[in-house]
């Protein structure tokens, strides 16, 4: 998913961005000839996302210029969220491989709001396999403005900043995925990234991503409930709670406490079982339909803004494995064919952007 340019060198060193509207994480990576270091992670947590006035892109440029340092800044692959850029998977069935490129040219370059005249499009190989009898190959079709992509560049490259690639934060999910390639008994998955103002659920069959589903609903979406269904608590009491109590299962008088004197918890809870069966009848809607297509889902991942007890609640409703990817506690994990490798870098469970575009270059 190069969207600006075909190549990629795999051993220099780099800046790995995950541009988000609620944080923006940002990486330093060294590569090797099989590893993939962090050696540095640093987040920027004012957004600079405006919903009707969009992203401040010189202000971006600034906040990297003044956290970053050497060669490296020559060398920056950043992701978009899913606000700025369209994403979604085709199928191309009993194609040869050098047919490919033609048909996505004439086919797949438009579609929705998208046009080659106002948007960049680039598309990505997923995987192929075997349907009734038929070669079915996936891929990836991603779209950003033109006007948002030139913004950007001139941007970064006003303060000596180089970016090198450009991807919809949908790919990062799949180059993320890479890291679970020898989970062999759960081939057919599905990946849920829970962000802070949407969500994207990506299903996997026989481990090739085949389907996509963005949603609106996001870790947002629990604070508007909540704090528009009462009148006591303020914002960053909701959210504290959010990210301690979670779906609350269980609560000590101190924590009752705490939370409780102002914040009514019946509407606490009925606010975040109304979030929560959103984001269940997306991903219930994904397990049928992979079903329907003789694909049985039998794990489920989660990453980003979780709250506490959500993947327990899932597994519960599902009756399937739930796993929730905490890198924090990741110390050498091992790729296709190299080894990522996290340093005292302090990541926690918000950079799963982030990793996944840092394990990229070696897809």
């Amino acid at each position: 998913m190069d969207i600006l340019v075909k190549h990629n060198i795999i051993k220099s060193d780099k800046y790995i961005i995950d541009a988000g509207t609620h944080s923006t994480k940002i990486l330093e990576v060294h590569y090797g000839s099989k590893t993939v270091t962090v050696k540095k992670a640093m987040k920027i947590e004012n957004t600079m996302y405006d919903k009707d006035e969009g992203f401040n892109f010189h202000d971006l440029a600034r906040r990297v210029d003044e956290m970053t340092n050497g060669r490296a800044r020559k060398n920056i692959l950043i992701s978009l969220p899913h606000q700025l850029t369209e994403s979604r998977i085709i199928t191309i069935k009993n194609k040869k491989e050098s047919e490919i490129p033609r048909i996505i040219k004439r086919e797949y370059m438009s579609y929705g709001h998208v046009t080659p005249l106002t948007h960049i499009v680039d598309y990505a190989f997923l995987g192929k396999r075997e349907e009734a009898g038929d070669t079915v190959s996936y891929y990836l079709i991603s779209a950003v403005k033109k006007s948002i992509a030139t913004e950007l560049v001139d941007a970064f490259e006003e303060r000596k900043l180089r970016i090198r690639r450009i991807v919809s934060s949908v790919y990062t999910r799949v180059c993320l995925a890479e890291l679970l390639f020898n989970d062999y008994e759960n081939l057919n998955r599905i990946m849920i990234d829970i962000g802070a103002n949407s969500s994207r659920i990506l299903a996997f069959a026989d481990g090739v991503p085949v389907y996509l589903r963005d949603s609106e609903t996001g870790f947002q979406s629990y604070i508007d409930s909540v704090f528009n269904s009462q009148t006591k608590a303020g914002i960053t009491d909701i959210k504290n709670a959010l990210n301690e109590l979670g779906e609350m299962s269980e609560l000590d008088m101190e924590l009752y406490t705490k939370y409780f004197n102002t914040l009514d918890r019946d509407i606490y809870k009925n606010c975040i079982e109304e979030v929560d069966r959103s984001i269940i009848q997306e991903t219930e809607r994904i397990i049928n339909l992979c079903s329907s297509n003789n694909t049985q889902i039998s794990k489920i991942f989660i990453t980003g803004h979780t709250l506490p007890g959500f993947a327990e609640k899932l597994a519960r409703y599902f009756g399937i494995d739930v796993m929730f990817l905490e890198f924090k506690d990741w110390d050498e994990t091992e790729g296709r064919d190299y080894i990522l490798q996290v340093d005292d870098a302090g990541i926690d469970d918000s950079y799963s952007n982030a990793v996944g575009l840092a394990v990229s270059p070696m897809i």
